[in-house]
């Protein structure tokens, strides 16, 4: 399990543009599915790589494996994440999560301490 505290969800996500081309292309599941991988990374990952089998990654987004392929390549030329495919797992990288996380440290008070992530290298 991670050992981040969170991750963010700007108020105004709805306003970025993938989120709103994610949307036009897959309706509503064009929103919830970029949530959903970020809540999985963040639960069961390791920094900001995830390991998961094709079929718990469908049942997890509530759609058939089809559609999941089709949202990560949407994604992945998007430019969002990465991924690799093996026969039934998935491997999962959010490709700007250490620049996020990176960021939210820096702009925490001096008074709040985050607790130390080792995240593992490129």
């Amino acid at each position: 399990m991670n050992r981040l505290p969170w991750f963010t969800h700007d108020h105004n996500a709805r306003n970025d543009d993938f989120i709103q081309r994610a949307e036009d292309r897959f309706g509503h599941f064009g929103y919830a599915a970029y949530f959903k991988i970020l809540e999985l990374i963040h639960e069961h990952g390791i920094g900001d790589l995830l390991l998961i089998t094709k079929a718990r990654l469908a049942r997890e987004l509530r759609t058939r494996w089809p559609q999941v392929r089709q949202y990560l390549d949407f994604c992945s030329t998007s430019d969002k994440l990465q991924f690799d495919l093996s026969p039934t797992e998935v491997r999962l990288k959010i490709k700007k999560f250490r620049e996020r996380q990176s960021k939210l440290k820096s702009n925490l008070p001096s008074t709040f301490r985050q607790p130390s992530v080792n995240l593992p290298l490129e």
